[in-house]
């Protein structure tokens, strides 16, 4: 009787046993989850990314101060500079503006041509650049109210930088240029750049390293692990870091020369939009259009050549754009690669057209120039030949082919990766 009751109290007890062991199998079952099944669970349960929102660490509120005193102050400068304050002045008081020559006479009254659309050029330059520096302030305002977006506030830089670059090269291109008949260089006659140059520049280098800050904190800071990919791209937003450069370089070089021959005493520069003759110890220079040569096929290769290349900095102007978009939405990386394609096609042609009117002769029939003329130069009497045997290829179209090498790689890394 005694062993029977002994048998069945163990029976309860290991009944009771497997019941407890039964209890915690689900905590064990949970706690041998693999690494991946882990990961897994937490990314269902992970909370949402908001990047609208600014973040808690201090380095963070550091940054966006500084950007907001970067743009404000880029925005007083480039407004200040709208102004009627002097861009160049001499030695006798004399001031030339973005709006007026020495003698107060608007630049769009001016006969020049080339140096009408130079100040004209600086004068819109100058308007855009204070409203995006407006726009990058606003924009970083609103980041710390939580109410904004990193994306805006880097684009709104970016082209804000870009603007301010073109407006100062100008002023300094200008400086130097001998651009009309009768014309004295400002650099024989002028003392110096005055405030209005000083205030664009100071614009542009706050606005840049502005740039290069913000830039430098979202790849530190917003570098999100495994669990947050949804929401953020680290490989998408160094797309658009590229795409930016590109932007920037392809346009550059659209203003630049294309080729260019050197002899002793000269420099003839090719560009897209006319002929720069560059007398080196007199440090004067002299621009002709491409008209000037009167052969009208050479005119329409350049023209052409001008056409696509303006054409693909919009395409890329585009791709920045959403290159920027794929860093939060995904669904913009595959618009982003068509835009990018159209824009790789365009270079290509554009490049191509180039280097097809640097190795043909034009108008064979035409007047062959002088031995004593300047090589190359336009006659600007009837119509020329016009060959560039002996010519180099230099920075414009270095730039442009640049562009599209970039382009090309970009757009691998973006399809693999972003």
């Amino acid at each position: 009787m005694a062993a029977s009751n002994h048998r069945e109290d163990s029976a309860e007890t290991e009944l009771v046993e497997q019941q407890s062991i039964a209890h915690f199998i689900p905590h064990l079952n949970n706690a041998s989850l693999t690494s991946s099944q882990a990961d897994a669970k937490a990314l269902e349960e992970a909370v949402g990314v908001d990047l609208r929102a600014v973040p808690e660490e201090h380095s963070g509120k550091c940054v966006m101060i500084s950007w907001i005193l970067f743009s404000s102050v880029s925005f007083a400068f480039m407004l200040i500079a709208s102004l009627p304050v002097p861009w160049l002045k001499d030695g006798q008081g004399r001031k030339w503006t973005v709006w007026r020559d020495v003698n107060g006479t608007l630049w769009s009254k001016i006969e020049c041509d080339h140096k009408r659309q130079l100040f004209q050029a600086m004068e819109a330059f100058t308007i855009v650049g204070c409203l995006l520096s407006l726009g990058s302030l606003v924009a970083g305002a609103l980041q710390m109210m939580g109410r904004g977006h990193l994306g805006v506030m880097m684009l709104f830089g970016f082209l804000a930088v870009m603007v301010e670059l073109a407006d100062w090269a100008l002023i300094v291109n200008q400086y130097h240029k001998h651009n009309c008949a009768g014309d004295v260089v400002y650099a024989a006659g002028i003392n110096r750049l005055d405030a209005g140059f000083g205030l664009v520049l100071i614009s542009f280098i706050l606005m840049f390293f502005g740039i290069l800050t913000l830039a430098r904190w979202m790849n530190e800071t917003l570098s999100l692990s495994e669990l947050h990919r949804t929401k953020y791209h680290s490989s998408a937003l160094m797309s658009s870091f590229i795409s930016g450069c590109v932007l920037m370089i392809a346009t550059v070089g659209t203003t630049q020369s294309m080729w260019v021959h050197y002899d002793r005493k000269t420099s003839l520069k090719i560009t897209y939009w006319g002929v720069e003759i560059y007398h080196r110890k007199e440090g004067l220079s002299e621009n002709w259009p491409l008209s000037s040569y009167h052969c009208p096929p050479f005119t329409f290769y350049m023209r052409s050549g001008a056409v696509f290349s303006i054409i693909s900095d919009v395409f890329l102007f585009f791709t920045f754009l959403f290159s920027v978009a794929a860093v939060y939405n995904r669904q913009c990386k595959w618009v982003t690669v068509g835009l990018g394609v159209v824009s790789w096609i365009l270079l290509l042609v554009c490049w191509a057209i180039t280097i097809a009117a640097r190795y043909k002769t034009f108008c064979p029939s035409g007047v062959v120039p002088p031995a004593i003329a300047i090589y190359g130069a336009p006659l600007d009497t009837v119509e020329q030949r016009v060959n560039f045997k002996g010519f180099v290829i230099t920075d414009g179209l270095g730039m442009i082919i640049s562009a599209w090498c970039i382009t090309t790689a970009n757009l691998i890394y973006l399809v693999l990766k972003g």
